[in-house]
């Protein structure tokens, strides 16, 4: 069993492994704001939302944090988005993925065990080139009115 880190959004605090949340983007490579282009629409993804936690309850401020599982299928890619005002985390579960980052002027390859962090200031979006589905379970603090 991996090491585990620890989390805090908004006094909350979730238990990682640590190996994988170390980014893969090489130094030389890394970048403030890489412009991209990539899908508008999502194609062959299901999304199931999962739990959520009402952040008033335990903080005092408005919004939640929101579980999901995304299934992107072979040869599926989910949309290029903005996550704004939803930082989280995408755990890959199983699978080969594809991630293209606002961050990082080359594509990063994710795979079951890795956990890519998703800052506020990110723009991205993700391709299964593989012959298997990709499944990820994302994370992530939707601030202010949420419904």
């Amino acid at each position: 069993m991996k090491p585990l880190a620890y989390a805090a959004f908004s006094g909350l605090m979730i238990a990682l492994p640590s190996a994988a949340l170390a980014e893969t983007c090489p130094a030389d490579q890394s970048r403030a704001d890489v412009v991209l282009e990539g899908p508008s629409e999502s194609t062959d993804v299901e999304v199931v939302n999962g739990p959520a936690v009402d952040l008033a309850q335990v903080t005092g401020e408005e919004g939640v944090l929101q579980y999901r599982r995304v299934t992107i299928a072979p040869g599926g890619t989910l949309e290029l988005h903005a996550h704004g005002d939803m930082p989280g985390f995408a755990h890959v579960l199983t699978g080969v993925a594809m991630e293209f980052r606002s961050d990082c002027s080359m594509p990063i390859m994710r795979t079951a065990g890795d956990i890519a962090t998703e800052p506020h200031t990110l723009t991205h979006w993700w391709a299964n080139e593989g012959e298997t589905p990709v499944v990820l379970i994302v994370s992530h603090v939707v601030m202010g009115d949420h419904d």
